[in-house]
């Protein structure tokens, strides 16, 4: 009698083969702690905004911590006409001189130059991201010497993953926020007596500094202004 010829053992599925990735070098993104950070200019590109044309600028880091060393870092300046004084300020403050007629720019001869930035965080689309809220000059931070990069300040948050320093939609909404030549509450709250004075000679704003004192009264006077003379971002 014939035998039936051995059934083939199963063998199981055929494994997939596995995809071989380099990931030397590759940093994950750092939500960067609040405070003031030693910065360099890394980019200036001439972007077209919804009002008026804007330039985006690009920052990195400069900080002992290597997890907080090199991260980028964004910021927009209008150059709507009644928004020039922010770009102005920031200017000076890297040490370009800025004279009080029309002239050419070259972005690219910025490259390179440093100042201190605050970092300060806020909440976007459920996340948390870190937010350039102002700068100084280096000479204006105490800590800070030629040969020493000053650390950041203590977190006030708990570190997350950021979605700020390579996400397009972040620079896209900075772009919103400032390309309007408009000036938010918020801003005004954060600037100090001499930015007040410069916002209200600058807009020819119809605030008598002299007889309203530094504090809320102030703040809400230069809103009032800002509103009335249809330059308040909502």
């Amino acid at each position: 009698m014939a035998t039936k010829p051995d059934a083939k053992k199963s063998t199981g599925p055929k494994k997939s083969k596995g995809l071989r990735v380099n990931f030397t070098g590759v940093e994950t993104r750092v939500l960067l702690p609040e405070g003031l950070y030693h910065s360099v200019v890394d980019n200036v590109e001439v972007e077209e905004g919804n009002a008026a044309p804007y330039l985006k600028w690009t920052f990195k880091t400069k900080d002992e911590d290597s997890k907080l060393d090199g991260k980028p870092l964004y910021y927009n300046t209008s150059l709507a006409p009644q928004a020039l004084w922010n770009l102005r300020n920031l200017l000076e403050t890297l040490g370009v001189e800025t004279p009080d007629s029309e002239v050419d720019l070259v972005p690219s001869e910025w490259h390179g130059l440093e100042l201190m930035l605050k970092v300060q965080h806020e909440e976007w689309e459920g996340k948390t991201r870190a937010k350039v809220t102002d700068f100084q000059p280096l000479e204006d931070v105490a800590s800070t010497t030629d040969d020493e990069t000053p650390a950041a300040e203590e977190p006030e948050g708990e570190a997350a993953e950021e979605a700020d320093d390579e996400e397009p939609a972040e620079e896209e909404v900075a772009a919103e926020e400032t390309d309007d030549g408009k000036i938010s509450e918020d801003e005004v709250r954060e600037m100090d007596d001499k930015e007040h004075a410069d916002l209200v000679k600058t807009h020819k704003l119809k605030v008598d500094l002299k007889k309203v004192p530094p504090g809320r009264k102030r703040i809400s006077a230069i809103v009032d202004a800002l509103e009335a003379a249809g330059l308040l971002r909502e």
